[in-house]
């Protein structure tokens, strides 16, 4: 495994192993779902993740259309909505600093842009069941997509 540092976590990753585990994903969560809010991620998802976070999941073996999960949580505004969401890749968080200073209680994302944020925990909650016998590393990332689909916006 190698490491790579990302803000305040030091990640151990497999790039080939989990290369080879979405290989034999079929799709991702927002596909499994189908509802218009999901449909409508699916439409967003070539805009909405900043170089950065391209960049990482290349790296990493992500493969960036077939997230675990993507939630649509609310409307900001018209044409703008914030949605929850999660990835996995074979690994684990060798060194977490915020953990020192957090006890208890959820993740605290952290910022990539104004938009979107992110953090990574060793664990696998929801995790597609072809990464099932590996430790695993969670992305969790909160994001703001654009309203992309016909019809009525969700209020």
């Amino acid at each position: 495994m190698e490491i790579l540092q990302i803000g305040q976590w030091n990640l151990q990753y497999d790039t080939e192993a989990t290369c080879h585990i979405y290989s034999r994903i079929p799709f991702g969560g927002a596909e499994e779902c189908g509802c218009d809010m999901c449909r409508n991620f699916i439409m967003a998802r070539d805009q909405i993740y900043p170089k950065e976070v391209h960049d990482t999941f290349e790296i990493l073996g992500i493969d960036m259309k077939k997230e675990t999960e993507a939630s649509h949580v609310h409307r900001i505004e018209p044409g703008w909505h914030f949605y929850l969401g999660m990835f996995h890749f074979i690994g684990k968080v060798e060194h977490n600093k915020a953990s020192n200073n957090q006890k208890k209680g959820p993740l605290k994302l952290v910022p990539v842009t104004k938009n979107f944020s992110w953090g990574f925990l060793s664990k696998s909650n929801l995790a597609h069941k072809e990464f099932a016998e590996h430790t695993l590393v969670q992305i969790d990332f909160s994001v703001v997509v654009p309203w992309l689909l016909n019809g009525k916006e969700p209020a």
